[in-house]
């Protein structure tokens, strides 16, 4: 922590009651990664603040769903590979952050039973997402994640977003692009596309209020304000 540049903290309450303390810091690269490799004793848990960075992409989050800081630390001194416990804000799951060339064993040993992961897609980071158009009808997560690894491209299927009696859609995660746009499969054609978040849209500009014309003014002679 030494140089470390203090930016600013904030305080904020969560669900348990349980106040927490956020702070923000500028580090260096070697200083971060150092951080984020211990697994600390308390409850303190570190992430890169800007997304996308190099050494965030170093690690990826194994989200255990229910569990607390406490059963997140045990959990992490018997995963090889853990650094530290990770944390996501949009609905205050935690999780251990595994690098990146021990995660396929660390999804086996605490994802054994999510749907999501096959024996060909433990070790994807899942970092890009496409949506997956003429899948089969009623195809389950673990059959997406098989069926397209046999089509040659390795995901981890999402969610469907599309179903019906002829096919359906899903978005899927993935470290790679698919071999080719659209699939030839005996079941007809896979078309896969990046999938692109909605951006809401801007507000509507208030129309400027006409000003209302001079009575006194008459057809083609200038009005007097």
């Amino acid at each position: 922590m030494k140089d470390a540049g203090w930016e600013r903290w904030r305080e904020f309450t969560n669900d348990a009651n349980n106040t927490i303390y956020q702070i923000t810091i500028k580090l260096t690269d070697p200083q971060l990664r150092a951080i984020l490799k211990v697994n600390y004793a308390q409850d303190l848990h570190f992430k890169a603040a800007a997304k996308g960075t190099l050494v965030e992409k170093e690690f990826t989050p194994v989200w255990l769903s229910g569990k607390s800081f406490a059963e997140c630390r045990r959990a992490s001194v018997n995963t090889t590979g853990a650094c530290g416990i990770a944390w996501r804000a949009s609905d205050s799951i935690l999780g251990l952050r595994i690098e990146n060339a021990h995660l396929a064993a660390a999804r086996k040993l605490h994802l054994a039973d999510d749907p999501r992961f096959v024996e060909t897609n433990l070790a994807i980071t899942g970092r890009s997402y496409y949506k997956v158009l003429g899948c089969p009808p009623g195809i389950t997560m673990s059959e997406v994640a098989t069926f397209l690894d046999g089509l040659g491209w390795k995901v981890i299927p999402q969610h469907p977003f599309r179903n019906n009696a002829d096919s359906c859609a899903w978005k899927v995660a993935a470290d790679a692009d698919p071999p080719q746009d659209e699939i030839e499969t005996a079941e007809g054609i896979i078309t896969v596309a990046a999938w692109l978040e909605a951006k809401p849209k801007p507000a509507a500009k208030p129309k400027p209020k006409k000003q209302p014309a001079s009575k006194g003014a008459s057809k083609g002679e200038a009005t007097q304000w």
